[in-house]
């Protein structure tokens, strides 16, 4: 779809966030309404406020991305969007597909993707509980409470860098070391079938924006890669793993307290395809309505679903969007986009209709993977200089040095 940015547009900046008409000509020529600021008060690492987009002004700036009216559970949908007159990249790309789907692209028995799903949803409620509420100082408060898996590249306090080729890189540290490697067999296994399937569907081309750094050595490619794909799966890039669910959001107060602000996380990669979120749903097995998985089961369920997806905005600064209805029963939805220069957030409710919010009937899952830009460019300077692998190697920490050994020895796998 191609999204005209005439019109009605959403403005964010550090200290505001407008809804104004605009004119090409002119500029700003009505305000009207002011984005209001995050229910929880959270504010920015700076101290700025953060926005939300409510319901009542996201029909002005946002159209709606979704599956058909009736799906064929066989078919894997594709949807993208295009900024102005559709030119260039698509700033959004959307896959819907079934775990069906998933088992048959990757020659499982059925049920398998599905069964892996639910055990990675167990696993997550299991200790989610408290490491949400303040496990090591990882949590971040503005998009609700999670903890980050896998790697860290951001500088502070006893960390390191090492100089490739003339330029300092910094030296990627582990994350909640422990619970990460209990938690990445399960998600090495999910991601691995998400990632083929969408190379089954997406082109090649644009694939090629997680292919590895040609030249670097790959046990370095793979000590960084979190989750670890199976053998034989395609690349699809990630360093980090924030997983929301069951949980983080156990009531309808804490679900609409930790919807996400709008933001860019200007630190990811994933060139021009961007970083991929994968949104689960599926119908809890004790649930009498297990058996259905129509999008639309009851008009109020449709709405609630609907304000769980995700507004994407073509720039930093806003523009008009799309909201996409990822939450659908019996479905998963992998969204791609650049993260590092998209806003993007949740629609919020009312205070007032919030009953019901947390939908516990449904099991539902954010799976969200991080290439991390700065891990990005040391892989690349180390594909122009492959002979310094083992200098960053001396810099890292020992779970860091654990992994690229277990990778050269080809003992890094997702069963390991």
């Amino acid at each position: 779809m191609v999204v005209d940015q005439g019109g009605v547009h959403l403005r964010l900046t550090e200290t505001g966030g407008l809804i104004v008409t605009e004119d090409p000509v002119q500029g700003v020529f009505e305000v009207i309404a002011n984005l209001p600021k995050h229910p929880a008060g959270h504010t920015t690492p700076v101290g700025h406020p953060t926005f939300v987009l409510p319901r009542a002004l996201s029909m002005h700036v946002l159209e709606p991305l979704e599956l058909p009216t009736h799906p064929d559970p066989r078919v894997v949908y594709v949807g993208r969007a295009y900024s102005g007159g559709g030119g260039g990249a698509a700033f959004l790309t959307v896959v819907w597909f079934t775990p069906s789907t998933a088992d048959s692209v990757t020659g499982s028995a059925d049920g398998t993707h599905a069964a892996t799903t639910l055990g990675l949803c167990a696993a997550w409620r299991d200790v989610s509980g408290s490491m949400a509420r303040g496990g090591g100082g990882s949590t971040q408060g503005a998009s609700g409470s999670y903890v980050e898996l896998g790697m860290g590249v951001l500088p502070g306090t006893g960390r390191g860098s090492v100089e490739l080729g003339g330029e300092n890189s910094n030296i990627p540290f582990p994350r909640n070391a422990q619970l990460s490697d209990s938690m990445e067999p399960l998600l090495g296994e999910f991601m691995s079938d998400v990632s083929a399937v969408v190379h089954e569907v997406l082109p090649p081309r644009l694939m090629a924006a997680h292919a590895p750094p040609l030249a670097c050595p790959q046990h370095m490619v793979h000590a960084y890669q979190y989750p670890t794909l199976r053998p034989g799966t395609p690349p699809l890039r990630s360093h980090q793993v924030v997983i929301r669910g069951p949980g983080s959001l156990a009531c309808d107060r804490s679900a609409w307290m930790g919807v996400s602000d709008l933001h860019v996380d200007k630190w990811d990669g994933g060139g021009e395809l961007g970083t991929c979120t994968v949104h689960t749903c599926s119908r809890r097995v004790d649930n009498p309505l297990h058996s259905m998985n129509e999008t639309n089961a009851n008009p109020r369920e449709a709405e609630l679903l609907h304000a769980r997806g995700l507004a994407v905005f073509p720039g930093r600064g806003g523009g008009r969007g799309v909201h996409i209805r990822s939450m659908v029963p019996g479905w998963h939805c992998a969204i791609f986009m650049r993260t590092h220069e998209m806003l993007h957030g949740g629609v919020v409710l009312p205070e007032d209709d919030i009953e019901g919010f947390a939908l516990p009937e449904l099991e539902m899952m954010r799976v969200v993977t991080y290439p991390l830009r700065r891990i990005e460019t040391l892989l690349e300077r180390l594909g122009q200089n492959p002979h310094l692998s083992s200098k960053v190697s001396m810099a890292s920490c020992a779970h860091i040095q654990n992994r690229m050994r277990r990778a050269s020895e080809g003992q890094l796998t997702v069963s390991a």
